[in-house]
């Protein structure tokens, strides 16, 4: 369920609008490009994750819009721990066709597929033990579209937004949790590298706290209570 904010400048993404999608997904790509989601290819992620999923209510997503720039975006789930297996059951002839056409356009992306599954089930055993302590109250923080901090590009990064008197990222984490909080949830997560010191500075500001780390793969799962 959209969560309705006052700030102009934040847009729920429509499905139906091309120059959203492709936005979100541009932003992906630049800002993540070591997520499996940006090496599969923009064809995936403009016409399955970021259309489909969002016209299905799997995955919600809001942009940030400044002087005409789409410049940051958020990613959320009310289905965290079955969103991508029930997208793909229910549209698996076009993702089949999708999957086909990047791995012709380019071939290493084969790798990356046979390799999914591997890291989706390390993402599911991370996480298993918030399923069974919140079930359905518990919403996955997918995105924020910044490798550092912000989920903004670097040159709005310090931008001042004029309604909250905060800065973007700020409003964006703000966001996420009005979200999770009109949708019922009682807590949420998100994935993140350890070793990224910035942004778990800024998750910890919003009181997340750091349940799980791998240490073999050097993630961390963090959880905010609402």
């Amino acid at each position: 369920m959209e969560h309705n904010s006052n700030n102009l400048n934040i847009l729920y993404l429509n499905w139906k609008n091309k120059e959203q999608v492709e936005a979100v997904s541009r932003l992906h790509m630049k800002l993540l490009p070591e997520s499996v989601l940006s090496k599969l290819g923009f064809l995936f992620l403009s016409r399955f994750y970021y259309k489909i999923l969002v016209k299905d209510k799997f995955i919600e997503v809001y942009l940030y819009k400044l002087k005409g720039e789409y410049v940051s975006f958020i990613s959320c789930s009310n289905k965290p721990f079955t969103f991508m297996s029930e997208g793909i059951k229910k549209h698996f002839i076009l993702i089949s066709i999708l999957l086909g056409v990047s791995i012709i356009t380019n071939p290493r992306r084969l790798k990356v597929l046979l390799n999914m599954k591997s890291e989706f089930s390390k993402y599911s055993s991370k996480i298993d033990f918030l399923q069974r302590e919140y079930d359905e109250n518990v919403g996955g923080f997918l995105s924020f579209g910044a490798l550092v901090t912000s989920g903004v590009l670097e040159y709005y990064r310090e931008n001042i937004n004029s309604i909250k008197d905060v800065s973007i990222p700020d409003v964006m984490m703000c966001l996420v949790l009005s979200h999770f909080k009109s949708n019922g949830k009682k807590c949420f997560f998100l994935m993140a590298i350890k070793t990224n010191f910035m942004a778990i500075k800024l998750y910890k500001k919003y009181l997340g706290s750091l349940p799980f780390i791998d240490d073999e793969n050097e993630s961390v799962v963090i959880k905010f209570d609402i």
